[in-house]
């Protein structure tokens, strides 16, 4: 979807985000000198420098995708049932595999919107901050619903 974020975000005349990688270009600017972001994907091969390029990312954004034959394609392309742990465990894997490769890795995002159920447990493991569809979500509603706070004046 982040191929497409320049086509419906100027159709809908509102904020809009297609996918959690329009947080790329954002987190990469909080983190320190000499780290990157991380991407953790289903598919890496259908995750080309096109869809960094399409939401203003480094095109050489390290990324990394499920196994093919795991817990997270035979749910999603198999109808097996769904196994937390093996979801979890394979998740896990392919983020300590991005590090093993990118040991510069600072933070992660989840491509995926099936992937957010993992973040805590991630970054728990890590040691390092887990973006999503969801913070992407609390983000934009944050600014689209601003909250009054308490003693806080009208004029």
């Amino acid at each position: 979807m982040a191929r497409h974020q320049a086509v419906l975000a100027a159709g809908l005349g509102v904020p809009f985000a297609a996918s959690s990688l329009v947080q790329l270009p954002l987190v990469a600017r909080t983190l320190p000198q000499g780290r990157v972001l991380g991407v953790i994907t289903y598919d890496a091969a259908s995750l080309g420098p096109e869809a960094f390029l399409a939401v203003g990312a480094d095109p050489a954004t390290p990324v990394v995708g499920l196994p093919a034959n795991g817990a997270f394609h035979g749910l999603i392309e198999g109808g097996q049932p769904y196994d937390h742990d093996a979801m979890a465990a394979e998740i896990l894997a392919a983020a300590h595999g991005l590090i093993a490769r990118h040991p510069d890795v600072g933070a992660i995002v989840l491509e995926c919107t099936n992937m957010p159920r993992f973040s805590v447990d991630l970054s728990q493991a890590l040691g390092l901050p887990v973006f999503d569809i969801l913070t992407l979500g609390h983000w934009l509603f944050s600014a689209t619903s601003p909250r009054r706070f308490v003693g806080q004046g009208k004029g």
